[in-house]
């Protein structure tokens, strides 16, 4: 069994006014930076595009997102379908926007669910828990039943999965509109 990552990809970035995943910064896209990062950390990995983006050539599995309008809950569910297809042992679910995320904050994800074996390993940040997050296989069917605009963070944050939380301040940077651009010097 093996561990994969789900780059989530497929989002309509309304706020920045053109495909965030696409930006480039220090000379790869955010997208080739998120399925590197995740390669680093040994892990298969599948990214989640719209009908708008193309992740072919990152290394990475495509995954296609008919309903990515509906909402970052159908990538989430469609990333996971592949995973549990895979039979795979757990899946990482990460946004290709979160620039500082490093493989070493991926396997520490991996590690820290493993130490206690929890069903989910999730950063910490701005005082809750979001993604990157590191899932069990036993999640994956309450995974796959997400839809719309309802994503994985809203799982970590009712409570109702064992998880631990790993320190990680620096995911809450993330692109998502020109000034965030800017800071990152795109």
């Amino acid at each position: 069994m093996s561990d994969v990552a789900i780059v989530l990809a497929a989002g309509g970035s309304r706020r920045l006014g053109r495909p965030k995943q696409l930006v480039r910064i220090d000379g790869e896209s955010l997208v080739e930076r998120a399925v590197r990062v995740a390669l680093e950390a040994g892990l298969i990995v599948a990214v989640v595009v719209g009908d708008t983006i193309d992740a072919g050539g990152t290394g990475a599995t495509v995954l296609v997102n008919d309903a990515w309008e509906e909402g970052m809950g159908t990538s989430v569910a469609c990333g996971v379908a592949w995973a549990a297809g895979t039979g795979a042992r757990t899946a990482t679910i990460l946004t290709c926007d979160q620039y500082m995320i490093t493989g070493e904050d991926l396997r520490s994800l991996r590690e820290s669910r493993e130490s206690v074996d929890a069903e989910v390993a999730a950063a910490l940040y701005d005082d809750v828990l979001g993604v990157p997050a590191t899932f069990a296989s036993r999640c994956f069917e309450r995974l796959v039943q997400l839809g719309g605009d309802r994503g994985a963070r809203e799982l970590l944050r009712d409570g109702s999965l064992n998880a631990v939380a790993v320190p990680m301040p620096h995911a809450a940077r993330d692109v998502d509109e020109v000034a965030d651009l800017e800071e990152f010097g795109a």
